[in-house]
């Protein structure tokens, strides 16, 4: 079930980045998605400085990563605690990493 939710995931993150939506209509079709945890394995890209609290305090001072999804085109942004500041600086471009994610 998770790998299904997982495939119709990207599916639809694609068709976001092929197709122009009102945020409206994106929002609506990413809800079912929402709070579901996925597990994928990241191309990094970067990291740096948290400063939004938008989705919660339990990130703040902790890293943003962007990464690419392997074997894919799509380029997000995960969000990291305090706790895993150290581990984030030593990874460098191009390195892959595998991390449970909740899609916010």
């Amino acid at each position: 079930m998770a790998a299904m939710n997982q495939r119709k995931l990207v599916v639809l993150l694609n068709d976001f980045k092929e197709n122009r939506r009102m945020s409206s209509e994106s929002e609506a079709r990413l809800k079912p998605f929402l709070g579901m945890p996925f597990s994928f394995i990241f191309i990094f890209e970067s990291a740096s400085k948290t400063f939004s609290q938008k989705y919660g305090t339990q990130f703040a001072g902790g890293k943003t990563v962007v990464a690419k999804i392997i074997d894919s085109e799509l380029m997000c942004s995960v969000l990291f605690s305090t706790g895993q500041n150290d581990w984030l600086c030593g990874l460098s471009a191009g390195q892959k990493l595998k991390k449970k994610v909740i899609l916010l």
